[in-house]
């Protein structure tokens, strides 16, 4: 994901927070380092509001619950490509 992000130089990266090999948060503060620009929307399974939390203190610009990226994905994108940040609806409430 890191050479793909230094080649293709996106504006944002949607990524499971977990993933074989490694995680959603390391993967994005190794893309963030160099690529500093770059917004990150982490999907997740579970909507712990510590977890939330801890990801948007580490960088993370949006948190979308996996049940709810069929109807927030796009607009989750919207917001963090305009400066926001966004955290699933159900995370939210």
């Amino acid at each position: 994901m890191l050479e793909a992000a230094k080649t293709l130089k996106p504006v944002v990266i949607v990524t499971d927070i977990s993933m074989p090999g490694t995680d959603g948060l390391t993967a994005m503060k190794q893309i963030q380092n160099p690529l500093p620009h770059v917004r990150v929307i982490l999907l997740t399974n579970y909507g712990d509001a510590e977890v939330v939390r801890h990801a948007l203190d580490a960088g993370a610009s949006g948190f979308v619950l996996k049940v709810n990226a069929p109807t927030e994905l796009v607009e989750a994108i919207r917001t963090v490509v305009d400066g926001g940040t966004y955290v699933s609806s159900a995370i939210a409430e």
